[in-house]
């Protein structure tokens, strides 16, 4: 199974355990990779199925919309903006920027990207990262502003490691997708 960094959807976790209880014998391998990576795989028929954010379905492959997930734009402690009320876009755009790997990777496949570029983000990357806690480190240590998944954030927010920046008018979210190819049955 392909999945984007630190993706969070109960019903894929019960499904998971159900698999469990049915099959305990099966061995489940579930690798991190960038969307573009998981349809590029799925596409070839490498793997049976990935969970992956996209902009919209991909033709030639099965793709299921799971739910939208909410983004945020966040800075750490040591930030100049951390804790700062009423920022506008404009305040963000001359900012260092943490983004994932696959932001730099373009392409239509990736809403990162689309995130990104629709809030006028990205111009100075400072520091990428494939997996959600190294982008969550290098935001917490300062190296940038990043956009990070609401749900995945909520432990450093509540922590104090991290805060929200919340322009007004700037709501971030992208689509999450179960993909398989229809090509590839799925098979226990």
């Amino acid at each position: 199974i392909l999945a984007f960094t630190d993706v969070r959807y109960a019903p894929f976790d019960q499904a998971l355990r159900q698999l469990h209880l049915r099959h305990p014998s099966v061995m489940v391998q579930i690798d991190t990779v960038s969307s573009p990576q998981a349809v590029r795989a799925i596409s070839r028929q490498i793997a049976p199925l990935a969970l992956c954010l996209l902009p919209q379905p991909i033709a030639g492959l099965n793709c299921e919309h799971l739910e939208r997930e909410e983004f945020g734009i966040f800075c750490g402690v040591t930030h100049p903006l951390f804790a700062r009320e009423g920022c506008t876009i404009e305040h963000l755009r001359d900012e260092s920027f943490v983004s994932f790997s696959c932001y730099n990777e373009g392409g239509t496949l990736e809403p990162m990207l689309a995130l990104g570029v629709g809030a006028g983000l990205g111009e100075r990357i400072r520091g990428t990262s494939a997996h959600l806690a190294e982008v969550v480190r290098m935001v917490q240590a300062g190296i940038g502003i990043g956009i990070l998944p609401l749900a995945s954030a909520q432990r450093e927010l509540d922590a104090g490691l991290l805060w929200r920046i919340s322009p007004e008018g700037v709501k971030l979210g992208a689509d999450l997708y179960l993909v398989t190819n229809p090509a590839m049955p799925l098979e226990l």
